[in-house]
């Protein structure tokens, strides 16, 4: 967990009170992977795909059930074949945001209900991020903390998925998604430095 800089506040705080007390995640919402697979295959990459997917794994991945909730381990398994892709980090930040805009309507539901608002704000939408986790994944924590009037750093906790690069880029354009419906533009940077296993963070800056 980062110490907090000069001015910065923690709006929304983990839930647990300690790092050591965090549930780690469990299962991840298969309708992320569903998305993922779908920019995948408009990519033309299905095959090669599969190829860097175990064997005993693919039956579970083409057979996605909407809203099912898919183990941590097969969705470890599914972001390692796409990371084996070595898509650009720009184009993992892209696929991101395309899985943000098709999971709107079920994962994001509270962001574009509350996009419809009249004066809301990024802030708003960070403020339902423990929603949006909760919705994502079984177990994990995250706390939001203001480091400037637009500016949040985003911290997440008990994620295994955090060691595939491929997972960090695609949950920013996500996140980017989502945040840009409230302002003209959006920019979410990974925060890099020595982190608890487990664990990254990202930085949210709007005009």
């Amino acid at each position: 967990m980062s110490p907090l800089g000069h001015g910065e506040e923690i709006v929304v705080p983990m839930r647990a009170t300690e790092l050591a007390s965090v549930v780690p995640c469990t299962a991840i919402r298969s309708t992320l992977l569903s998305a993922s697979l779908l920019a995948i295959r408009e990519r033309g990459l299905t095959d090669r795909y599969f190829t860097h997917l175990p064997r005993d794994v693919h039956a579970t991945v083409q057979t996605l059930v909407a809203g099912s909730w898919i183990p941590i381990e097969v969705a470890r398994h599914h972001y390692l074949a796409v990371e084996a892709l070595e898509l650009s980090p720009s184009e993992q930040f892209q696929i991101g945001g395309e899985v943000g805009t098709r999971i709107q309507a079920s994962l994001l539901g509270l962001v574009f209900r509350l996009a419809r608002g009249s004066g809301v704000t990024p802030w708003n939408a960070l403020g339902i991020y423990p929603k949006l986790r909760e919705r994502t994944f079984l177990g994990c924590d995250s706390r939001v903390v203001r480091a400037g009037p637009k500016e949040a750093r985003v911290e997440n906790f008990g994620i295994a998925l955090a060691s595939i690069p491929y997972f960090r880029n695609a949950w920013r354009g996500m996140v980017a998604s989502a945040l840009g419906l409230f302002c003209r533009r959006v920019f979410v940077n990974e925060v890099v430095g020595p982190r608890p296993p487990g664990s990254f963070a990202f930085r949210a800056s709007w005009v």
